[in-house]
């Protein structure tokens, strides 16, 4: 998006940290095929952008302020969808009303 606005230039530091995010959109559909290989394409396309953020992060103090708190802030984001990633595969899910709703009326029962 700050690119787009002309925030600032189209840097090989700014466009760096943004293509594996669009990596990570080029393999979503991978997840219906084989769940196993989108875990790993995913964690290692999550592990490349976190990993170019960090290495570019120094470049972004030559343009606008705003470019180095969207890539903090991206970072951060990443990092609690990777903790809540994590803590999912411990936690049991819950079950949603509407699976319970859906469950009682082709029973035809109220538990």
């Amino acid at each position: 998006c700050l690119l787009t606005a002309q925030v600032g230039p189209p840097a090989r530091c700014i466009v760096d940290s943004a293509m594996p995010l669009v990596m990570q959109h080029w393999f979503v559909l991978t997840r219906y095929v084989s769940p196993n290989a989108y875990m790993v394409v995913m964690l290692s396309l999550e592990a490349f952008f976190e990993w170019t953020i960090i290495h570019n992060f120094e470049c972004l103090y030559q343009f606008d302020v705003m470019f180095r708190h969207t890539a903090a802030t991206m970072i951060f984001a990443h990092w609690i969808y990777l903790a809540a990633a994590f803590i999912s595969l411990f936690a049991p899910e819950e079950e949603h009303e509407e699976e319970v709703v859906e469950n009682q009326s082709a029973t035809g029962s109220i538990e």
